[in-house]
């Protein structure tokens, strides 16, 4: 079958599917084939809140440096915008003891889409082990976030576990086709960058 003949008979749908695949091929090669990642667990699963998709995210990772390293980048908020993937800005508006006001501004990037993303996050900070957040307010329908933080053994303070769960609900269009894909490309870049900088340190 000739290229006229495929495009007459996948039509206008077929022909978006085309390209929509054409779009995000690269976008999984490279997640696919990046050293950095390739040992991080990642999954992503999709479900139907209240007239809206809801996507429950879980990564896990082991990081050669100490807790109290994997904490101090973690909860230095007016930092994180210098490594995180698509995060523009990180502020930190309030704190009284272990609670935390937290904006950021970032986007998402849907194949020919680019999304604006505006958060105002609560953070409950449990020392070297936890940080809880929940929206307070921003365009999202739902938005929670954990990161737990465990030295692997008593004898190696030195290989950390980190475990990142979330629900995501954008109060925005994403793609159902390939909507969980996307986002678990997303998520596997934001949590290799995180590890390389947790690790900066033992690197040098």
């Amino acid at each position: 079958m000739n290229r006229r003949e495929l495009l007459t008979k996948t039509g206008a749908a077929g022909m978006l599917t085309l390209l929509q695949l054409s779009a995000l091929r690269p976008v999984l090669a490279a997640a696919e084939t990046s050293g950095a990642s390739a040992a991080l667990q990642i999954e992503v699963k999709r479900r139907q809140g209240d007239g809206y998709p809801v996507f429950d995210l879980r990564a896990h990772a082991s990081v050669h440096a100490t807790a109290q390293r994997a904490w101090e980048v973690l909860t230095n908020y007016d930092r994180l915008a210098e490594f995180v993937p698509n995060l523009s800005s990180s502020r930190l508006i309030s704190r009284a003891d272990r609670e935390c006001v937290v904006a950021q501004e970032g986007y998402g990037q849907f194949l020919f889409i680019k999304q604006p993303i505006h958060l105002l996050v609560h953070v409950h900070e449990t020392p070297f082990s936890n940080i809880a957040l929940t929206l307070l307010k921003g365009n999202m329908h739902e938005y929670q976030a954990n990161w737990a933080i465990t030295a692997a053994t008593a004898a190696d303070n030195h290989l950390t576990q980190i475990v990142y769960t979330g629900t995501i609900a954008p109060a925005f269009y994403i793609p159902s086709l390939f909507g969980a894909a996307m986002m678990k490309s997303d998520l596997r870049n934001m949590i290799a960058t995180v590890v390389r900088e947790i690790e900066k340190p033992a690197l040098k």
